[in-house]
């Protein structure tokens, strides 16, 4: 048994069963882990930055988030997977970093948090 199979026995369902219930669990708590950082950490920077440089700062960040998400809307045209899509664009070498680049962002919360 996995260790994700006995958090979700824990809260009363079974992988087994459907499948998709780990994967979403699963998607759910990295994305709440990583929310939540940030979360607890706008107020100090917001603190460090000052509020005009805060505010920018944030529009910044969201343009910039905002426009690699259009971005990869146009790009992906039909694909079904993010995966996909990076495997056509960059090719074996560019699938390869990016899936590394991804575990390490799925590792960044769980080594602030811990």
């Amino acid at each position: 048994m996995t260790l994700q199979d006995e958090a979700l026995e824990n809260i009363g369902l079974d992988a087994k069963k459907g499948g998709w219930i780990a994967s979403v669990t699963t998607t759910f708590s990295a994305w709440n882990a990583m929310a939540g950082m940030g979360m607890v950490s706008m107020p100090w920077a917001f603190q460090e930055a000052g509020l005009l440089l805060g505010v920018i700062l944030t529009l910044l960040a969201f343009l910039l988030s905002y426009t690699t998400c259009y971005l990869y809307v146009i790009s992906a045209g039909n694909d079904i997977d993010y995966t996909i899509t990076m495997r056509k664009s960059m090719g074996k070498f560019g699938y390869t970093f990016g899936m590394i680049c991804f575990i390490i962002n799925l590792l960044v919360p769980v080594i602030l948090l811990f």
